[in-house]
């Protein structure tokens, strides 16, 4: 059988569901669903064949406004609005599409503030939320094992935990998006884990984070999801993080591992900071990664730019990317190589404003590796007594090879380059002379 409402409205304040469904074998379907609860949940759905609803409303004042699990669903609603209560939209074991459209300006999707857990998505199909709210929320939205999470156009603030805390979603795109001032100490802004295998996608585009407590995007794997594969874009963002010791991007993997981290503007309030942190630790699967055309500013001392991590073959490009250090003892660019890597490093400009940078460091690099390495430009500090040194080759297995074809310009140091003897083949060219 159907059942079919073309305009449903109520308001309910009794301590019931205002919408109850549960063990449908049949369709059901609303053109338009508008609610407005106090105190029990909006829509409530259980074991429904299929549940269709085609716009509309929902408002709940402390109780959630969507509670809908163990179904098949295609809702799209215009605006989902909760005040208070253990959460604001609840989608557990369900199938299909739910999707809180908006009008594509900031708020008109709702606001869900002070729950618990502004969203729970757990295993429920494809999610997507449009220009949503979230306000002194728990967790702003936490989902696991969805094929896709799609959240767009959100505002979220507040958060006493993680702004986005997302697991095994294998599909996670966040874009045009302003998360500020969420997390609690040590944790941070985004998180996206894997612990089960799988092939996964995740994005984070032209969004506003600012995090003054952990990490803003955090990307990594672990348990049974230590070899699963990532592809990884983080694009054109501004990003502002103040806790120390932390990354503002910080990709941590192991298995194949494809990423981009592209037009971010970064900027790192305090000591021992990292711009962008990108590891791979598999000893078997290869890591691609280009990182490229960001600014970095750090604002205090012994910031790193970007850091490369490989544990087995890896493609690295990093280029033109812009690091300015105004606190001491800044490491521009970074990279431990330990399988064969071929790196193109290139157009960077790397800028000491307090002393004691390092342009780039090498801490290792396996033996067969091709680096190309031109037209980078170090400014060090010539102001001040602390050691400034251009590139530098700490570890190699012999034998790698150098190139490049443009000049790299270093500044106001005698150390312009070192690497240990015999361990190199070719030459890159610095202040337009052969080095090695």
């Amino acid at each position: 059988a159907t059942i079919k409402f073309d305009d449903l409205n109520v308001t309910s304040t009794a301590a019931t569901p205002a919408v109850s469904l549960t063990t449908s074998s049949g369709e059901i379907t609303m053109t338009k669903l508008t609610v407005n609860s106090t105190n029990n949940v909006g829509l409530y759905g259980r074991n429904l064949n299929k549940l269709t609803i085609s716009g509309g409303t929902l408002t709940s004042v402390g109780a959630g406004a969507v509670d809908v699990q163990n179904s098949t669903i295609n809702v799209n609603l215009a605006s989902v609005s909760t005040d208070g209560g253990p959460f604001g939209i609840r989608l557990i074991q369900n199938t299909g599409l739910f999707s809180v459209n908006g009008t594509s300006a900031y708020g008109s999707g709702g606001t869900i503030k002070n729950t618990t857990t502004g969203a729970i998505l757990n295993n429920t199909g494809t999610v997507a939320l449009n220009w949503m709210d979230f306000t002194t929320n728990g967790t702003g939205i936490q989902s696991t094992g969805n094929a896709q999470a799609t959240y767009n156009g959100l505002r979220i603030t507040g958060s006493t935990g993680y702004a986005i805390d997302a697991t095994n979603d294998l599909v996670l795109m966040i874009t045009n998006s302003q998360l500020q001032n969420n997390g609690a100490i040590g944790g941070g802004t985004i998180r996206g884990l894997a612990t089960a295998a799988g092939s996964y996608q995740w994005l984070v585009d032209q969004t506003l984070i600012v995090d003054h407590n952990g990490t803003p995007i955090l990307f990594k794997n672990q348990g049974s999801g230590i070899g699963a594969s990532l592809a990884t874009t983080v694009n054109h963002n501004t990003i502002t993080a103040d806790r120390s010791g932390m990354s503002l991007v910080d990709i941590q993997w192991n298995g194949p591992l494809s990423s981009a981290v592209t037009r971010n503007v970064l900027t790192a309030g305090a000591a021992n900071m990292t711009g962008v942190n990108m590891v791979d630790s598999s000893a078997t699967d290869a890591l691609n990664t280009r990182i490229s055309q960001n600014l970095m500013t750090f604002n205090s001392s012994q910031g790193t730019g970007v850091k490369v991590s490989a544990g087995s073959t890896s493609s690295v490009q990093v280029d033109n990317n812009g690091v300015d250090f105004k606190g001491v003892n800044g490491i521009g660019l970074r990279f431990a190589l330990g399988g064969i890597s071929s790196a193109f490093i290139h157009t960077n400009t790397i800028t000491d404003e307090a002393g004691g940078t390092t342009g780039m460091l090498f801490d290792s690099v396996a033996a067969s590796s091709q680096l190309q390495i031109q037209g980078n430009t170090i400014n060090l500090l010539s102001t001040d007594l602390t050691v400034h040194r251009g590139i530098i080759f700490t570890s190699v297995t012999p034998t790698i090879q150098l190139y490049g074809t443009t000049s790299n310009t270093i500044t106001n140091t005698p150390t312009t380059f070192s690497i240990p003897v015999n361990s190199s083949t070719g030459h890159i060219i610095i202040n337009n002379q052969l080095s090695p």
